[in-house]
């Protein structure tokens, strides 16, 4: 007697499919980041700076007075970005624990 679903194994993506859709996906954030880029050269007042954090995998922005070019905020925080990693990375050992 066979239980198994149909289809369910065959759509299961591989390794491979998921390391192309996390490249694409990285991708897709960069060229958002740069568009959001041109688009905030254009405005008066604070600049903005896009730049992706590549450990995340997330946009980071900038806040930067035009006058000194230094940055007044940044978002997330650079704390707010450490704790991620961390807990990206605990979560990765926890998995790597389990398996």
């Amino acid at each position: 007697m066979n239980t198994r679903t149909p289809g369910i194994a065959d759509t299961a993506p591989t390794g491979a499919e998921v390391a192309q859709n996390i490249v694409q996906n990285l991708a897709d954030v960069k060229e958002a980041a740069q568009q959001l880029q041109k688009l905030s050269d254009m405005v008066m007042g604070p600049k903005l700076q896009f730049r992706i954090n590549q450990e995340l995998g997330s946009v980071i922005i900038n806040v930067v007075d035009p006058n000194t070019d230094k940055v007044i905020k940044e978002i997330p925080s650079e704390d707010i970005q450490k704790l991620k990693v961390r807990m990206k990375k605990a979560i990765g050992m926890l998995f790597d624990e389990m398996i």
